[in-house]
């Protein structure tokens, strides 16, 4: 059964992918409910284990800077990242693992690594409940600002 994080990123509308709070409040159950801090920072560390370990066969998932919002994306394609992206190997699978292309702060991501720097882009952000990044301007919002706007 393909995972639910690869279904919302591979169907991502914008064929670049989603960012990290918008895949996250996506996958909660209800969409974009609200958790406490300790409980979102156990789903964001969860999220990235399932990208390492869950990607299907034939497909790579990489974390990357989209050009267009300026935000960390989660793109799933069929060709590998570009030279000097950091592979960080599942355990379980030597054919599996989870791409990140270079990111400012981060020189050697490793999984642990790669957490806490999302956390700390991002983690007001995910309690807030501001899954939605409007690009026209510029940062994330509620599912209720994002119908307003």
């Amino acid at each position: 059964m393909t995972p639910r994080w690869f279904r919302v990123a591979n169907g991502y509308p914008n064929k670049r992918g989603p960012t990290i709070p918008f895949l996250l409040g996506a996958l909660r159950k209800p969409p974009g409910r609200l958790s406490d801090e300790g409980t979102c920072q156990a789903e964001l560390r969860e999220l990235l284990v399932a990208m390492r370990d869950e990607t299907p066969d034939g497909y790579h998932t990489a974390i990357t800077s989209c050009g267009v919002i300026g935000q960390l994306i989660v793109t799933v394609s069929f060709a590998r990242p570009a030279t000097g992206a950091t592979w960080i190997a599942s355990p379980s699978n030597a054919e599996r693992g989870l791409y990140i292309e270079p990111i400012y702060g981060l020189p050697d991501p490793d999984l642990d690594s790669l957490a806490k720097e999302l956390w700390r882009r991002y983690g007001d952000t995910i309690l807030a409940g501001q899954f939605s990044y409007l690009e026209e301007i510029g940062k994330c919002l509620t599912s209720d600002e994002r119908e307003e706007a």
